[in-house]
């Protein structure tokens, strides 16, 4: 009967410790590195990097289990919130942000991420001191302002509640022309119109996506990059980037780009 028991202690002791040391593992898979420099002029440059899992559909079902991925990422200055950002399966594997805000003074940039089974993870880091931010209106200035046109993209519109589509050469978005891969396409994104909200969209073979959406704060400055995922060897990939500005008018850019490396399906 002794040795019942002790065996019986023995198994729950060891499964405890299995237990602990899976909980342990997934936390250590999923973390938040934050980078953050503040300019004389009070700009701050970000970085964020989230490490999760951003499965499609087909990746989930490949590997035998629900399908994994961050629904949305929350990123504040002291208490206040300067960005919230919606994500997809599309948004490429452990998302990497980069992005420019008005400072409030504060410190710190903390990160809350939440996933689509409803876990939460957080990250901060310090808000360090920097130069001059040089780069504030480069790409701003750069842009030639051509006569605006309504333009018509019934999915996009569909989407977005039949709104009316205004093309606009006002945003700057800067995909490469060819792409090394699939899985990790960069979009860059500016402009000095003033917005409410972002969304990024792609065309490709099978249809329109809905890619990311930035939320705007009044800190907030339209300049930011991330990496998306792209069907291979389709010419006709379109990136398009849909602003809703504070005058309640819908603005578009596109661009095409090309994914050299032959792959898989991108469907769900």
């Amino acid at each position: 009967m002794g040795r019942s028991y002790f065996s019986v202690g023995l198994l729950v002791l060891l499964s405890t410790v299995v237990l602990m040391g899976a909980q342990e593992t997934q936390k250590a898979e999923h973390t938040i590195k934050v980078k953050a420099k503040r300019s004389e002029n009070g700009v701050v440059s970000a970085k964020v990097l989230v490490t999760h899992e951003m499965d499609l559909a087909m990746d989930a079902k490949h590997k035998g289990r629900e399908q994994r991925y961050l629904t949305s990422i929350i990123i504040k200055e002291g208490e206040e919130t300067v960005l919230r950002v919606e994500t997809t399966p599309y948004v490429s594997q452990n998302p990497f942000l980069k992005f420019v805000y008005v400072t409030n003074g504060s410190e710190y940039l903390s990160v809350v991420a939440h996933n689509r089974s409803g876990d939460i993870f957080k990250g901060e880091g310090l808000i360090k001191a920097g130069g001059h931010d040089k780069s504030k209106f480069s790409v701003w200035h750069s842009l030639k302002l051509k006569t605006e046109k309504k333009t018509n993209h019934p999915k996009i519109k569909e989407t977005l509640g039949n709104v009316t589509l205004i093309e606009t050469d006002e945003i700057s978005l800067i995909v490469p022309e060819v792409a090394s891969s699939e899985m990790t396409v960069p979009v860059n994104i500016a402009s000095h119109l003033k917005a409410k909200r972002l969304i990024l969209f792609a065309t490709e073979r099978d249809g329109v996506k809905r890619v990311a959406e930035w939320i705007f704060s009044d800190k907030s400055v339209v300049r930011l990059s991330i990496k998306i995922k792209l069907a291979a060897s389709h010419p006709d990939n379109i990136i398009s980037a849909v602003i809703e500005g504070e005058d309640g008018r819908y603005y578009i850019a596109e661009v095409k780009t090309f994914v050299a490396l032959a792959g898989r399906n991108m469907g769900g």
